[in-house]
């Protein structure tokens, strides 16, 4: 694997690997063909920081601080905005 080839799937944002995935497929002249007409047509640099893949980054953060089950847990801030709705409070008193 040359350095341009390298830096063709740096661009891509993938590892080596995917060098010696297409490899399997192709000669090591036709793989750059491929490597370098995917990195023409390339937008995750740009597409990875619009507001639909921010936020779906912030919902997977979200994700996984929620899904594990923990029954004793109550959340505070949602306690508030209960108490001050008027609603009865579970919680025990602060």
């Amino acid at each position: 694997m040359t350095r341009y080839q390298k830096n063709l799937t740096g661009q891509l944002g993938e590892s080596d690997h995917l060098w010696y995935a297409l490899r399997k497929h192709g000669s090591a002249e036709q793989v750059e063909v491929w490597l370098e007409n995917m990195a023409s047509k390339s937008t995750w640099k740009k597409k990875r920081k619009e507001e639909d893949e921010l936020l779906r980054k912030e919902y997977l953060q979200l994700w996984k601080e929620c899904r594990h089950y923990k029954p004793d847990f109550e959340d505070m801030t949602m306690i508030e905005r209960q108490r001050k709705a008027g609603v009865k409070v579970r919680a025990q008193e602060f």
